[in-house]
């Protein structure tokens, strides 16, 4: 049986200073742009209760249907919502575009077999200072995969729970997701500014990483002793216990 488990990255510290910079700089563009699309939104607005104002002339019966189910109000948030899509979001992705948008969390593959267990890295091909090449993993796509692999036991040795980090490639790389809490200092937080997406169902702690390879060897040892379903039984007793 194969399971395969995400964990996010930390960034380094180099990294974290070349997302606050390029964060900063584009809010600081973003914001009046955002502050002429309120205006544009509070514009339609008007012009919306201008326009449904004359059809109280011209057509009372639909007046009346627009004001007892609230159409002035839809109408309005829709076309605010449309409006401020088609003004944010080019000048958004133009922005990634000229200011080059940093590389967002990586990631590393955490996969339990009954040989052991597998960490997988991928970087984009010429990446400076992975320290990699072709032959150190798959390479596709203009991305290569380096993986090592461990032994279900010594957990110890590529696991540091205390840290929350996973040794690669001699390295300890810190576990988590980046947010804005985490980014940026308390001074510059702000709502509007950007963090790197992240993704369901990964998991943060090195802990809880630590619980399911347990969980996962119990299975296995019951596994031998009484076939499948049993172990599988062990796992999830196992993981309740934690």
């Amino acid at each position: 049986m194969y399971e395969k488990y995400e964990l996010p990255i930390r960034f380094t510290e180099e990294q974290r200073k070349k997302y606050v910079e390029w964060g900063i700089k584009k809010g600081k563009v973003l914001m009046p742009m955002a502050a002429v699309t309120i205006g544009i939104d509070l514009l339609t607005v008007l012009w919306v209760v201008g326009r449904v104002w004359l059809i109280r002339e011209s057509d009372p019966i639909w007046f009346q249907i627009i004001c007892q189910n609230d159409g002035i109000g839809e109408i309005s948030s829709t076309i605010a919502i449309i409006l401020t899509f088609l003004i944010l979001k080019p000048i958004d992705l133009i922005l990634d575009k000229i200011w080059h948008r940093p590389e967002g969390t990586e990631w590393l593959e955490v996969g339990l077999t009954e040989n052991g267990v597998t960490v997988k890295r991928t970087y984009r091909a010429g990446d400076a200072g992975t320290g990699v090449d072709n032959a150190a993993g798959r390479s596709c796509c203009g991305e290569i995969t380096v993986f090592e692999t461990h032994p279900l036991i010594q957990m110890d040795e590529y696991l540091d729970a205390e840290n929350n980090a996973v040794r690669f490639q001699g390295v300890w790389l810190e576990i988590g997701e980046n947010t804005r809490e985490n980014i940026y200092t308390p001074q510059q937080q702000k709502h509007w500014l950007d963090q790197p997406e992240g993704k369901s169902g990964s998991i943060n702690s090195v802990q809880k990483l630590q619980k399911i390879i347990k969980g996962y060897a119990a299975a296995l040892e019951e596994k031998e002793k009484r076939g499948s379903a049993g172990g599988k039984k062990k796992e999830r007793a196992w993981l309740m216990e934690q």
